[in-house]
């Protein structure tokens, strides 16, 4: 875990103002985020979190963003509508998760591509 140089402008400040405005103890906090009380007391020490999932639980929990929460800053940085497309196939009602991280999705072999395959090899 990695201890954050500048814990003013770091996640320590802003969780434990968080919590102290939703009146959520350590303990409460973590039930939430599915960690440890004492990951939130070190992310409240200025640790940096590894664990994203569990820090956009906390943030969704208390109605801010994951953004925000991280590294405070509030600014929505849209994509243009084509990017956030699904190809058709996938799943349009799947939870959509924003943050620190690129995915790429690439279609091995659809369904049908596999069936297509068995039949071909007289399975």
């Amino acid at each position: 875990m990695a201890k954050n140089a500048d814990y003013q402008s770091g996640i320590g400040p802003r969780l434990s103002s968080l919590l102290k405005e939703n009146r959520l103890s350590n303990r409460a906090a973590a039930e939430i985020a599915g960690v440890s009380p004492t990951s939130i007391h070190d992310w409240k020490s200025g640790v940096t979190p590894t664990d994203f999932v569990a820090l956009a639980k906390l943030a969704d929990h208390m109605n801010v963003q994951f953004r925000y929460l991280l590294i405070g800053d509030n600014e929505i940085h849209e994509l243009p509508t084509a990017q956030l497309m699904l190809p058709e196939g996938f799943a349009q009602d799947a939870d959509v998760f924003t943050g620190f991280c690129e995915v790429k999705i690439r279609r091995v072999k659809s369904t049908q591509d596999r069936e297509s395959a068995r039949e071909a090899s007289g399975e």
